[in-house]
């Protein structure tokens, strides 16, 4: 199955996902899927407790800034959070000029996400584009597995929180 569009391209989908968002059980995940060609070339995920959603998609974010510095070309990086996007392309330059304080004189959430994305973020070579999540979309969907995966293998490997801890 092809799912990239570009054909002379890297493409990223990311996404970051937070079962009980805001509560204190809860758990998150970031992942990222790389594809060139149309062909999947490798994925990277990770999950945690204790976070929240915005956190896990700025961390999948990150972790594909980084990952794809290192190839030297330009990169399509598709999200389906706006505001991700509108943060990273809009926002943060103006957050960084201003000491990373928004218009209204208040921290910017997330700051130490923040801070990292803006020192691997290169608007030359990375270009954001917007997916709608949850609506069918082959590459956004996979993504969102790989969070699913990731956040399900670190609930079942827990002793706090599952009676099946196959780290023993």
């Amino acid at each position: 199955m092809s799912w990239g569009l570009d054909k002379e391209i890297y493409e990223i989908y990311v996404d970051g996902a937070c079962r009980n968002n805001q509560k204190d059980n809860n758990v998150g995940a970031w992942a990222f899927i790389v594809f060139k060609g149309g062909q999947k070339l490798g994925s990277k995920s990770n999950a945690e407790f204790g976070t929240t959603n915005n956190k896990q998609e700025l961390l999948a974010v990150y972790e594909a800034l980084k990952w794809s510095n290192k190839l030297g070309e330009p990169v399509n990086i598709y999200c389906d959070s706006e505001y991700v996007i509108n943060s990273v392309t809009k926002w943060m330059k103006g957050w960084y000029a201003k000491g990373w304080v928004k218009a209204d004189g208040k921290p910017v959430a997330n700051l130490d996400l923040m801070k990292s994305i803006y020192s691997v973020y290169n608007q030359d070579k990375h270009t954001f584009i917007k997916v709608n999540g949850h609506s069918g979309n082959a590459g956004n969907d996979a993504v969102d597995e790989l969070c699913n995966v990731a956040m399900d293998e670190l609930i079942l490997n827990d002793s706090e929180y599952s009676p099946l801890n196959f780290n023993d």
